[in-house]
């Protein structure tokens, strides 16, 4: 049986997401799969992956210049890079990097739901290649849209002694963009930064600031506050083209080298970016407990509960807030997730609707049919075809009564 290895780093959060796409391709190929942090490397690396039998390995690009990786690599081992700086380890190697256009055009379409003003980029506190990459794809596409662009970059020319000289640049250059404005950062860490950065300066999220960011690390995006919406990239494909990539280098040792793209998920709508005609907090809590627990089985009466006013205030309530009735929310929360999972081709379709709330599967083929008039299968192979053409991801094109 093959064995190979995935190397990874602890900081980078989506890993999990990454290794799922290597398992997947593991289960129809038939490879022994071992999962090793690099912090947990005592001894030799080298030693370790002969006791193991390895025959190759996927390494997460944060630690492809350490030493024990580079050691690896002159040894000769087969090894295919995930998100590696293509500048510093250069382009004569195998690997799967994220593609910035996809990325970027899905970060820019939602900016692009508010009006602003200007529109601005905040790129990451260390110098590297992707970053870069996003600012230059971003400028690009307002620039093409014909809006006004800001750019603030932490590594050209400063050097911070600390957090609050940092975060003191950062307000600053926050407080001298024309309100209302856009912000697209580099990655979720960067939005945390730009969020706290904005409450200091007393800028109101989302009504004077959007803010979109990247990897949707949900631990991190659920806890900011406002929460923050960021775009997920499809780490799974990733994972899955990486192990496809070490299996062409396993069969074919003078392989070429090559570097496959992946791109991006959905975006996942928070608070950051959704701003309402006034502030209701009844209503705006309901829509972010609509939001967390609509795929749990969740029923109208239950948000009505939480809003703590009589059902028929409620629905009222809400549907000025919001502009559509408590129903309709629930189906769109419920609506996204599945198309989430069925982008999954791993995902067993007979499962779906209990994952997003439905206790059978005749409701949830009754919500596409409704949103894209196709069922879950048919848009699930539309999907995947090409030359398909684009399904309807969007809202309902009809409010559901309230049930």
């Amino acid at each position: 049986m093959t064995t190979i290895v995935y190397l990874y780093e602890q900081k980078f959060r989506a890993w999990r997401k990454r290794l799922a796409g290597i398992y997947r391709f593991s289960k129809e190929n038939g490879w022994n799969v071992r999962v090793l942090e690099i912090s947990e490397v005592r001894g030799n690396l080298e030693h370790i992956l002969d006791f193991w039998h390895a025959t190759g390995a996927i390494v997460e690009g944060g630690i492809a210049e350490s030493a024990k990786v580079k050691s690896v690599l002159r040894r000769g081992l087969p090894l295919v890079f995930c998100d590696f700086d293509a500048e510093r380890l250069g382009e004569n190697c195998f690997g799967v990097l994220h593609d910035p256009e996809e990325t970027v055009r899905a970060a820019v379409g939602e900016l692009l739901k508010k009006t602003c003003r200007v529109y601005g980029y905040v790129g990451f506190d260390v110098k590297r290649e992707w970053s870069v990459d996003r600012e230059r794809v971003f400028v690009a596409l307002m620039e093409q849209a014909g809006r006004a662009t800001a750019v603030y970059d932490p590594t050209a020319g400063r050097c911070f002694r600390d957090a609050i000289e940092f975060y003191g640049s950062l307000e600053e250059w926050l407080g001298s963009l024309a309100r209302p404005f856009g912000i697209f950062a580099a990655n979720d860490e960067m939005g945390e930064h730009v969020l706290h950065a904005a409450r200091n300066r007393g800028i109101a999220v989302p009504y004077e600031m959007v803010v979109v960011s990247v990897d949707n690390d949900e631990l991190l995006c659920e806890s900011t506050d406002p929460t923050l919406t960021s775009v997920s990239p499809d780490f799974e494909k990733s994972g899955y083209l990486a192990a496809t990539i070490l299996h062409e280098r396993l069969s074919n040792p003078l392989a070429k080298p090559r570097i496959e793209r992946f791109g991006a998920g959905q975006v996942a709508g928070r608070e950051s970016t959704r701003a309402f005609k006034y502030h209701d907090r009844t209503s705006l809590k309901a829509v972010e407990y609509i939001r967390l627990h609509a795929c749990e089985g969740i029923k109208v009466p239950d948000v009505v509960a939480v809003m703590g006013t009589a059902r028929r205030s409620a629905e009222m309530r809400f549907m000025r807030f919001v502009g559509h009735s408590i129903l309709s929310e629930i189906e769109q929360v419920r609506f996204r997730r599945a198309c989430e999972l069925l982008r999954l081709s791993d995902v067993q379709l007979d499962r779906i609707h209990e994952a997003v709330g439905y206790g059978n599967a005749r409701s949830l083929r009754a919500l596409f049919y409704r949103m894209t008039g196709k069922s879950p299968m048919a848009w699930r192979i539309a999907r995947l075809t090409p030359d398909s053409a684009p399904s309807n991801d969007g809202k309902l094109g009809q409010d559901v009564k309230s049930r």
